[in-house]
């Protein structure tokens, strides 16, 4: 999973993945995978609804993402959607560490390169 992508991107980028390799599989399939009605999917990839943390967790597991990928999956969500400023200033922290890390890892890669 590329830990930059905004988890909504991601998520239609997922859902353009199944398509692609099974033109029958729709919406309606995928929300039924992530485990979430096939309203809200709707809604959260329109941008017209957000995730709860738990939701978000759920969603993560079903995409068969390792721990790692679960926690920046859900980081994002809790960055954009939290309540919580406290909440909301730890998740952009550890976002920011990755871009960071990850930042530093493209610099000697290409300087490897």
């Amino acid at each position: 999973m590329n830990e930059l992508l905004n988890y909504k991107t991601f998520l239609k980028d997922r859902l353009n993945e199944k398509v692609q390799a099974n033109p029958n599989y729709s919406l309606r399939a995928f929300a039924r995978d992530l485990e979430v009605s096939p309203s809200v999917l709707s809604e959260l990839l329109n941008g017209k609804h957000g995730l709860s943390e738990k939701v978000a967790k759920r969603i993560a597991q079903n995409l068969d993402l390792s721990t790692h990928e679960i926690q920046i999956f859900c980081d994002q969500v809790v960055a954009l959607n939290s309540k919580s400023l406290h909440k909301k200033n730890q998740a952009k922290e550890r976002i920011d560490a990755l871009k960071e890390m990850h930042q530093k890892n493209s610099l000697q890669l290409d300087h490897f390169k």
